[in-house]
């Protein structure tokens, strides 16, 4: 029986993909980048960004830090605020607090950007703890987050559950020896669930809500 549940953040929990697109937009317009090519920079909701800096736009590792505090300019001010949540998700989380359920972020997002999100969005009191990437450390790969958020929270592997939307987490989740639920509602599509190995596979929130309550 699932008794912790570890949260992705953007494309499961958040429909974030605006504020995420137009900042990379701005990041790549200073090094004379220029596209509107939605399905290309919709990659880039998931992985770590200097990642998708230089495996999407071919920059080399230093101009994706570079890349990195751009996107931040205008993210910070503007773009984190450019998301509201999917339909379903507050109803959801309430329904697992009331069921006794613990529940966990785990993104590759910022971690002070991560609560500022949460915040706005109104579903900040439902998480027992949040984990994020940090910006002043190399804190990037998504098993890494997840691994902090386990070790952080007393739970039995056997227990806890991964929902995310893209490859990363739920290759993440395999990597930390727990299940994994992937999400075809958000920014990664049911092949690629598929390919990376997901235990469970969902459509909506709904169903979502559905699964985590039965296993």
């Amino acid at each position: 029986m699932v008794e912790c549940v570890i949260f992705d953040l953007d494309g499961t929990l958040s429909r974030s993909g605006e504020g995420i697109k137009n900042s990379v937009k701005y990041a790549l317009e200073k090094f004379g980048i220029y596209t509107n090519d939605d399905q290309l920079l919709s990659q880039m909701i998931g992985p770590p960004l200097i990642d998708g800096f230089v495996r999407y736009f071919g920059l080399t590792e230093q101009q994706a830090k570079q890349a990195v505090g751009f996107y931040r300019e205008t993210y910070k001010v503007k773009g984190l605020y450019e998301c509201d949540t999917y339909d379903g998700v507050v109803r959801m989380l309430s329904t697992l607090k009331n069921k006794g359920k613990k529940i966990y972020i785990a993104t590759s997002k910022p971690y002070d950007y991560t609560l500022k999100v949460l915040k706005h969005l109104k579903i900040y009191e439902y998480f027992d703890s949040v984990e994020g990437a940090q910006m002043t450390t190399s804190t990037y790969d998504k098993k890494d987050i997840i691994n902090l958020c386990i070790k952080s929270n007393d739970c039995p592997l056997e227990s806890i559950v991964m929902v995310g939307d893209r490859k990363f987490d739920i290759q993440g989740a395999k990597d930390c020896n727990i299940r994994s639920v992937g999400v075809t509602y958000g920014y990664g599509d049911r092949s690629e669930l598929l390919e990376y190995g997901a235990d469970y596979i969902v459509d909506t929130v709904s169903q979502l809500e559905k699964l985590l309550l039965e296993i």
